[in-house]
């Protein structure tokens, strides 16, 4: 018998290659890359809590980043600081390359996140 029991790293990955691939100075020559990674981070960002999480013994999740995607709720304080460093570094692109950044509002719910865990 065989289970799944995650459906993978979409989060963590994409936000070390983000990382990598600013660090290179090559982000004009990567930016449709780029632009589908920074859509991806902001799409994989939970951005609400569990309906009454405390009563279940779970932690805050508004804000933060999963290791795959959303979906699954279970806040992962390095995924989330990684995310968060990548979006950043997608901040300094030219809108342009690398489409709207993210709201100002989420970002700080990521940090709140990060302090609180």
């Amino acid at each position: 018998m065989k289970s799944k029991v995650y459906v993978g790293c979409h989060s963590w990955e994409t936000a070390l290659i983000v990382q990598a691939f600013c660090s290179t100075g090559l982000t004009e020559e990567f930016c449709s890359t780029l632009q589908k990674a920074h859509q991806f981070l902001k799409n994989a960002q939970v951005i609400k809590n569990i309906p009454d999480y405390k009563s279940y013994y779970r932690e805050r999740t508004k804000g933060s980043w999963t290791l795959s995607n959303g979906e699954n709720f279970w806040p992962i304080a390095d995924t989330t600081a990684e995310a968060l460093k990548a979006i950043l570094l997608l901040s300094n692109i030219p809108s342009e390359l690398v489409g709207d950044p993210i709201k100002q509002e989420r970002l700080y719910d990521a940090v709140d996140c990060l302090l609180l865990s």
